[in-house]
């Protein structure tokens, strides 16, 4: 401004400039005429007095413009619109003939929204282009703030109020929004209506108003607009192809022959002749790569990103269409209730429905719902008659077959239908035939079957056909899909029999086409898109265009690339990463820093530092939980947590131990990393096993395992992995598809192995099965099922011994860590001892445990699950005594030492005899002490079974052994019964720490270790873990407590160690008449003196305790640290 104002004159300038608008008359008034009719002379006062400078900027892009340019071909009519525009007009500005009448129509138009694109997060969508990427918690707050403001009020206090919220260079939002604030707010409202009731309440508040009744109109007319735009499309493309026709025969020659044509057509005279059809020529020799298009164009939406070296195309995810009036989705409750069960575990049916061929995902819910209805058909009272009918799938491919029989077969349980699988060499016999109501087999296989028109065991009786992924019609197997058809429309009309005829197929362009040949009615024929898919699919492509990117790839060893001749050779790092879909910068990383010396802490950090999560921060206000997090999960993180690594990496473990997260953020990104953790880790496993490093394949392998949440049903898949003689080399690895129809035969692999000087005494193979656990359901016996009544599933090393020791009687060798439940394996072989429990025979079961502290942990324990059911009886030693327990016993529990004199004599001792099943526990002491014991007493065993003809089977547990398939042999054990597992299997990870103390004389050398054992407890068992200290005998056990109280008051900590109030301590050291006991438990401390301290260290009263290194055998303390000093 120029010039002195007063304060007067500065309001009035104001309240002028508030009546301006952004939006142009059509009428061609300027916004300023709209003001009142008081204000005009002051208006032409404040113009004439003061006037406006305005100053324009000088740029460069100026000399390019043409604005100012005369252009010489404007037309009379042109020349007069183009001075109405430009003239300044009465009240008006003149603007040089910067705007012309499309450009304001266009800038009309991008102010206005289309009602059909407003749903429930159109709103979170616009603030996203606005303000680019930002927290979804941020954004959704944001949005319902301003949903809220432009949702009352009058304009001008809704525009200031964005203009507060949003800042003044978000002006283009804002224009958008108080352009369309009536339609948002109720288009919004009604995407957002939890029911049809809920919307149409909205639907009547909107009739009701003027105003908002064309925004319901427009809403309700968008689907008719919708058609006449495509009819209008049509039309055009019509239109164009005729004119092209056209100028395409503008010769006179072409004319002419035309006029000929239409002469012909018209006279009818080509209608009456015949044509000779070349069929050769009209195959297809493309096969199902055959493309009738020629012009290829991306979907709408579709857009490129250039970048160096090569190019993004993005194809978007198609928008789901909105359903119809009238339509609704079928909910399962609503079905008949015998038809429910088929869809266990769902609510309601998906979007697919009547007219408008079905995505691939949606197969098996279509098959289950023609099965359930054509079992349907054949019910008579409530019960279903599985005779009068047989269903044929045809599966496209073999490895499908036993996946379509294991989901049918699972959701179709309830009603009593017995399936088959019909594919290569294997055939059904006339029994099985009978005794099976759905058959599911190939194309080829079926074919074979059908061709033979007299013999119909089969097909008789099929009621309904059913034809998997039918659009192989197109590929080189479409011969055989022909036929399948053609022979069962021919059954059909010859034997007046009905067939039903189901095809099922991904979406196809021609799919009336093959509805015609499959003899579908109109009514049949149901044909879905894209925007159907539950999931939408969005898809990305990247083309290389330059060198650069090839070198790129070369240099992370992607591809093998020659720079003279422009080759590419793919390489096995390649092959991997594009499996996978890992990035190059990940595989970059991955070849830095993985090594073959890698810990469980390495590879989860390996893990947390790929490119993928480069996006992920840690945000302020998730430190104080994450910071909780880090002290609970079982792998130490190195990185701070202001590093996203330590994020990622203390999601993942939070994932792997189930630990509970608070906070929503927290959720999303473990939902982000949980989905990338499975082909990550996968990757890594088999760059890896390519590389040849042994142990940190199996640490690789075992992550894996933790994401694989399928089942395998009748094909079990195996890493067969051969290490050299130190396990820290791979020499050979396959992966081996073991089929359930062959799991009674042998099988042979062959493989070849390098040989080194000097060679190897022995190697060593490993085979990784990769198993869930096995619900103890699967014993099949409800009382069989109570005896287990503590878990619900077994662990992996039981679930994989399990089908050998509960189906068969051989004698078994399960060699694993301690602690991984080998006992319970014992227990569950065959049934001799459940049903020595449950009191149906004479079954004796025989326990021999090592040690007499084991024997009688054995019988309390036992005694306390199965004493209900079964006398649990221990032997005392004494021969009388001992045989009447014996006489009475259905489980006895002995040592070694007891069993051998008791059963010398075992051929006038009838109850030796009688034994059903031997279980020797820890018989890896063969090599100890008491080795010679164990050796008599099992070959005894096997000397009675072969003298009496009668089978006693002997179950040996045992630690991991160098020389497991020599002891397997000794005990009667085929190759079969011989379970030898690594020490690394177990159920819970075990890590080891090795410290020494280089002090030679023994007292001092076990002081000097107390200060050590309290770091240790400190730092590995956090938050109250439970720890275990193992010491030579009492008196250091007592010594050892008494330090570790003495440190922690020390360092000023108080009591650490008490996990209770000492007031409570107090009450339960009352009676404890050792005084160093008594302190030591005030502080959390306890050695093993009284059945008190087991108590209050099971209990979780205290977090340490100390015991001799005898105790070890006849206590079960479960600790998540355990401390051996000096032993």
């Amino acid at each position: 401004m120029i010039g002195h104002l007063s304060n007067q004159t500065f309001d009035q300038l104001v309240s002028i400039g508030k009546l301006i608008t952004d939006f142009h008359d059509a009428s061609g008034d300027s916004a300023v005429a709209a003001a009142p009719s008081g204000a005009d002379g002051m208006d032409t006062t404040l113009d004439d007095d003061i006037g406006v400078a305005v100053e324009f900027e000088e740029s460069d892009e100026e000399e390019d413009s043409d604005l100012d340019q005369v252009q010489d071909d404007l037309d009379e009519d042109e020349e007069e619109d183009a001075a109405e525009l430009n003239g300044p007009g009465p009240g008006g500005m003149q603007m040089g003939g910067e705007l012309d009448d499309d450009d304001l129509e266009n800038a009309n138009q991008a102010l206005n929204a289309n009602v059909q694109d407003i749903d429930a997060y159109w709103l979170q969508r616009k603030i996203t282009q606005a303000y680019g990427e930002m927290d979804p918690q941020q954004n959704q707050k944001l949005a319902e703030e301003i949903l809220k403001i432009i949702a009352e009020g009058d304009d001008r206090d809704v525009e200031n109020r964005l203009v507060m919220l949003l800042d003044y260079e978000k002006f283009d939002l804002i224009k958008l929004l108080l352009r369309n604030r009536l339609m948002i707010v109720w288009c919004t409202r009604l995407a957002r209506a939890e029911d049809q009731e809920q919307r149409k309440n909205i639907e009547e508040e909107m009739v009701a108003d003027p105003s908002l009744a064309p925004i319901l109109e427009q809403l309700h007319a968008t689907r008719a607009s919708a058609k006449e735009r495509q009819k209008n499309l049509e039309k055009s493309i019509r239109d164009e192809a005729k004119r092209l026709l056209n100028s395409d025969a503008a010769t006179a020659d072409g004319a002419r022959e035309r006029r000929a044509v239409e002469r012909d057509v018209e006279s009818g005279w080509l209608k009456g002749q015949r044509q000779l059809l070349d069929l050769e020529s009209l195959s297809f020799q493309q096969g199902g790569l055959f493309m009738a298009n020629k012009k290829c164009e991306l979907p709408a939406g579709s857009f490129r990103t250039p970048h160096k070296g090569y190019e993004e195309v993005h194809v978007p995810a198609w928008k789901a269409k909105p359903y119809e009036t009238g339509e609704k989705i079928v909910k399962i409750s609503d079905m008949p209730e015998w038809a429910q069960p088929a869809f266990a575990g769902m609510t309601a049916l998906n979007g697919f429905r009547a007219g408008s061929m079905i995505p691939l995902s949606s197969n098996p819910i279509i098959s289950f719902s023609v099965l359930r209805l054509q079992i349907g058909l054949h019910m008579r009272d409530g019960e279903f008659d599985n005779t009068k009918y047989k269903i044929v799938y045809v599966a496209p491919m073999k490895a499908l077959v036993a996946e379509v029989v294991g989901k049918l077969s699972k959701r179709l349980a309830d009603y009593n239908v017995t399936f088959s699988e019909l594919s290569g060499d294997q055939n059904l016999t006339k029994q099985q035939i009978d005794e099976t109501q759905i058959i599911v087999t190939t194309p080829e296989k079926w074919d074979i079957v059908t061709r033979k028109s007299g013999d119909r065991t089969y097909t008789q009786m099929v009621k309904l056909l059913i034809i998997d992924e039918i659009h192989l019609l197109h590929d080189n197997r479409g011969p055989v899909l022909e036929s399948i058809v053609a022979r069962t429309v021919r059954q059909i009309e010859t034997t007046k029999e009905h067939i039903r005829l189901v095809g099922l197929s991904a979406t196809l362009p021609n799919y009336e086409d093959v509805a015609m040949f499959l003899r579908v009615l109109k009514d049949g024929l149901f044909y879905f898109d894209n925007t159907y898919r539950p999931c939408p699919l969005a898809q990305q492509y990247i083309g290389i265009t330059i060198h650069s990117a090839a070198n790129l790839l070369d240099r992370n060893n992607l591809i093998k690339y020659d720079r003279k001749t422009g080759y590419f050779q793919v390489t096995d790092l390649g092959r991997i990463a594009s499996c996978y879909y890992i990035s190059h910068g990940t595989i970059s990383t991955y070849n830095e820093y993985l090594k073959p010396t890698m810990g469980d802490i390495g590879l989860c950090r390996l893990f947390s530092l790929s490119e993928e999560f480069k996006y992920v921060g840690v945000r302020q206000d998730e430190k104080m939980e994450l910071a909780k997090l880090l002290d609970r999960v079982p792998i130490p993180v190195k990185e701070s947590l202001e590093e996203p690594s330590a994020k990622i990496n203390v999601l993942l473990q939070a994932y792997i131990s189930r630990l509970k997260l608070e906070g929503l953020s927290f959720s999303s990104d473990m939902v982000y990393i949980r989905q990338s953790a499975d082909r990550l880790l996968r990757a890594l496993f088999e760059i890896v096993l390519k590389r040849g490093w042994a142990q940190l394949a199996e640490k690789a392998l075992n992550l894996c395992k933790m994401w694989d949440d399928k089942v395998h049903g009748y094909v079990e898949p195996f890493w067969v992995i051969v290490e050299d003689n130190d396990g820290e080399y791979i020499l050979h690895h396959e992966y081996f598809m073991l089929k359930k129809q062959y799991v009674d035969e042998n099988h042979t692999l062959n493989f070849t192995v390098p040989i080194y000087e000097p060679l190897p005494p022995q190697y060593f193979i490993q085979l990784l099965l990769d198993l869930q656990p096995l619900p103890v359901s699967a014993l099949r016996n409800a009382r069989y099922e109570g005896l287990y009544g503590a878990f619900k599933h077994f662990n992996p090393i039981q679930t994989q011994v399990f089908t050998l020791l509960y189906n068969s009687d051989d004698s078994v060798l399960v060699a694993a860590s301690t602690g991984s439940g080998k006992t319970m394996c014992g227990v569950c072989h065959t049934k001799e001892p459940s049903e020595a429990v449950s009191g149906e025979s004479n079954m004796r079961v025989v326990y021999i445990a090592p040690i007499e502290a084991l024997a009688k942990e054995r019988f309390k324990d036992w005694e306390q699950k199965f004493g209900e059911s079964a006398k649990v009886v221990e032997l005392t030693g004494e021969a009388a005594a001992d045989l009447k327990l014996l006489d009475k016993g259905g489980i006895i529990i002995r040592t070694p030492e007891k069993w051998d004199a008791l059963s010398r004599r075992w051929k006038q001792r009838k109850h030796i005899q009688q034994v059903s099943l031997f279980i020797v526990d820890e018989l890896h002491l063969l090599g100890s002490e008491k080795g010679h014991v164990l050796e008599i007493i099992v070959s005894r065993m096997r000397r009675i079974s072969s003298h009496i003809g009668s089978n006693i089977p002997i179950v040996a547990l045992s630690a991991s052994l160098a020389n497991a398939k020599d002891v397997g042999e000794w005990i009667g054990a085929t190759s079969h019964g011989l379970f030898n597992f690594p020490p690394a299997v177990r159920p819970v990870p075990l890590e080891i720490h090795i410290q020494g103390v280089d002090i030679a004389n023994f007292e001092a050398r076990m002081q000097a270790m107390t200060k050590p054992t309290y770091t240790a407890i400190t730092q590995h068992a956090k938050s109250g873990k439970p720890a275990l200290v193992f010491v030579p005998t009492r008196k250091h056990a007592r010594l050892t407590a008494w330090d570790l109280c003495a440190y922690s008051s020390a360092e000023g900590e108080g009591t650490p160690f008490l996990l209770g109030s000492e007031n409570e301590m107090d009450t339960f050291t009352s009676g404890v008449e050792e005084q160093t006991l008594r302190n030591t438990l005030k502080c959390g401390v306890g050695y093993l003196h009284e059945e008190l301290v087991t108590q209050l260290f099971l209990g979780g009263r205290i977090q340490v305790c100390v015991a001799s290194s005898t105790m070890c055998w006849g206590r079960s303390l479960p600790a998540h640290l355990v401390v051996v000093m000096g032993t």
